[in-house]
């Protein structure tokens, strides 16, 4: 099991299915995107946020864990614009973590199973409206032989 390829799996579906601004990474260094008469540009944000882990398979024979989590894509558009192309942006991106498969693996990810995305309206801060589209998710995995 691994939070790295699991990470790679969640990213990668964006990264494939995503051409219509840049993508914000975490912890990636990102200047946020300007025309050509200095602008703001709309662009999106990936976060990955873990959450509980529990066992759901006891013993030496069968153990699996389980662990729950949620992707976060922050969709940004400059202020003042309207909240159209922002839940736009959404619906696509709620609609490229919807498509099938919802159950995969990746390398030593586990199976990862999506739930139904959805869409939080946050508003205006900083210069920016935002949406964000959040995707519950869980994955299950064995742990590593030891």
């Amino acid at each position: 099991m691994s939070y790295v390829d699991a990470r790679i799996a969640l990213e990668t579906r964006l990264k494939d299915n995503w051409t219509q601004t840049p993508i914000k990474w975490e912890n990636v260094r990102f200047d946020p995107p300007v025309n050509g008469t200095n602008n703001p540009q709309p662009y999106i944000a990936f976060l990955l946020r873990d959450g509980m882990a529990e066992d759901i398979a006891l013993g030496s024979w069968n153990p699996i864990q389980r662990y729950t989590g949620t992707v976060m894509v922050q969709v940004l558009v400059p202020e003042k614009t309207g909240m159209g192309l922002a839940t736009q942006y959404g619906e696509f991106i709620k609609n490229i973590y919807l498509k099938p498969p919802r159950d995969f693996q990746y390398q030593q990810s586990g199976m990862i199973r999506l739930f139904p995305p959805y869409l939080t309206t946050v508003g205006e801060l900083a210069g920016w409206t935002q949406v964000n589209v959040l995707v519950p998710f869980r994955r299950d995995a064995r742990p590593p032989v030891a």
